[in-house]
């Protein structure tokens, strides 16, 4: 225990360190000293390491003048962009896109794989897992294999992080691994590969897009041919127990009969507001705008609207978060008719004799928040390993 309290110390502050890069781009040894209340031995220290991983870099062309105004000017020390590079795969289910993040969490490369039909079938994961290596390989001609530091792959499904693999159930033994799925990617095992739910990793995308970090707390609600969110809670992933969190689709939707509260064939929020439903319902198709006019339009914004108004009132109380971010097929073809007439539904729910959180509720940054949710993912669980003192 003697031996190894330092050597966790001496990470965790690295990591620190690091993370202030993550989010500030550009410091000097005296503000990380004072942000941290690291001494300024240590500092030195930890900023050198990162020098020496090229993590970071300094910048020649800038100086910052001393705290007192006094005295030896401090040397401006700046995030590496290219120091190393994470790959992140968002699989929704009838697309799959593959993009390469640099350290300042932007895609300096991405590329997208369309299926056909809503889901993809056993067959074309097993094609696409070769569509997808075939560009790994491309990455690491053009990168080098030294700089990928690992791979980041959301999926739907049940996504057990700790064990790194595809749960059907909440049975332990009914998993499935990635590679059964993904055969391709059996050649990239040199590359650490970490796993993560879609609607999670599409959260934590939005933070780290907004520059949330470690302040963000965010639900994301997903509402297309399914309905799913994932939670950020003090700008980290809600997993929750057996990695339900966030299965908001599930949600009971009751009706009060003589015989008390009871349940129709459906009974869960996803199956009134699913795409086919919405279709089915309203008679016209996604894939067709001329079949949805303008009046049948509004029907359909405000019987979706007053289903999301019921989650994300409920939610909000829940949890006591405002920042809600919308995103999907659905959400994007009705745009901000869906927006404007939720903020009028969740008006006829607010009780004025009753505090409640002041809801946010905007729309994704660019689309690229699953790529760069899993990109980060890979970041964030390879930086412990970066981070340690390799034996000498």
């Amino acid at each position: 225990m003697d031996a190894y309290l330092p050597a966790y110390l001496k990470n965790k502050n690295r990591t620190r360190v690091m993370s202030l890069f993550f989010e500030n781009k550009e410091l000097t040894r005296p503000e990380i000293a004072k942000m941290t209340g690291i001494s300024m031995p240590t500092v030195i220290k930890i900023t050198d390491f990162l020098l020496g991983k090229n993590l970071i870099q300094e910048n020649p062309e800038k100086t910052a003048a001393s705290d007192s105004g006094f005295g030896r000017k401090s040397q401006i020390l700046r995030l590496n962009p290219q120091g190393f590079f994470t790959i992140g795969i968002y699989f929704e289910g009838n697309a799959l896109r593959i993009g390469l993040m640099n350290m300042d969490f932007v895609l300096v490369r991405e590329k997208a794989f369309l299926t056909r039909g809503e889901k993809a079938s056993p067959e074309q994961k097993k094609s696409l897992s070769f569509q997808m290596a075939e560009e790994i390989e491309h990455i690491l001609q053009l990168y080098g294999r030294s700089k990928i530091l690992g791979i980041g792959f959301a999926l739907p499904g049940i996504i057990d992080c700790r064990k790194q693999k595809i749960r059907h159930s909440q049975k332990e033994e009914e998993f499935e691994e990635i590679y059964e799925s993904f055969p391709a990617l059996k050649k990239f095992q040199d590359i650490p590969l970490y796993l993560e739910n879609d609607m999670n990793a599409a959260s934590l995308g939005e933070t780290i897009q907004r520059k949330l970090f470690h302040h963000a707390n965010l639900l994301y609600l997903s509402l297309g041919t399914g309905f799913g969110s994932g939670v950020v809670i003090n700008g980290k992933i809600w997993h929750g127990t057996s990695y339900f969190a966030g299965n908001v689709g599930q949600m009971l939707v009751p009706r009060w009969t003589e015989n008390g509260l009871q349940y129709g064939k459906k009974r869960y929020v996803e199956e009134f507001i699913c795409q086919s439903e919405l279709q089915r319902k309203f008679q016209f198709d996604f894939q067709d705008p001329g079949s949805c006019d303008e009046e049948k339009r509004r029907t359909v914004v405000r019987y979706v609207s007053q289903y999301l108004a019921y989650v994300i009132n409920n939610l909000s109380q829940l949890l006591d978060i405002q920042d809600f971010v919308l995103a999907g097929l659905t959400v994007e073809y009705f745009g901000d008719m869906l927006f404007d007439v939720l903020q009028e539904e969740l008006g006829k729910a607010e009780d004025p004799e009753r505090a409640r959180p002041e809801l946010c509720i905007t729309p994704a940054v660019n689309g690229r928040e699953g790529m760069i949710g899993a990109a980060y993912t890979a970041l964030a669980c390879s930086l412990p390993e970066l981070m340690a003192e390799k034996p000498q």
